[in-house]
């Protein structure tokens, strides 16, 4: 899934795969599901299974983890830019929120399923034995 998202003045084409939890536990050190878990907290999910953000929970938020993550699909999408610190120089102002509100489906699209379980205990159940 890729997404092109304006960032000031400057278009950066986002690429969310696989590559996204090599490259950020290879450049950060950590496991990117920490930093996409403080956002999953802030997602509320009606009986539909429908998403809406909860902006009650921002101070659950990781800011600096969202702009690695960000510095990631980018990279996921070119490998030829620059180190996270580099890259950011380029930008005049780096609003944090409205990035991430351009490409929040982006990071979450590795995160949760797109496909609705039918048989939730039946899923639960397999997901313990193995």
């Amino acid at each position: 899934m890729e997404k092109i998202i304006k960032i000031g003045e400057k278009d950066v084409r986002l690429k969310a795969n696989a590559m996204q939890a090599i490259i950020y536990r290879r450049e950060f050190g950590r496991d990117i599901m920490e930093v996409q878990g403080s956002i999953m907290k802030m997602l509320k999910f009606d009986k539909s299974g429908n998403g809406a953000f909860n902006f009650d929970g921002i101070g659950n938020l990781d800011s600096v983890g969202i702009v690695q993550v960000i510095w990631t699909m980018a990279k996921a999408a070119d490998a030829s830019i620059p180190p996270l610190e580099q890259w950011l120089e380029q930008f005049d102002a780096f609003p944090i929120m409205d990035v991430f509100m351009e490409a929040y489906e982006l990071i979450l699209a590795n995160f949760i399923s797109t496909t609705k379980i039918k048989n939730r205990k039946a899923a639960e159940s397999s997901q313990r034995k193995g």
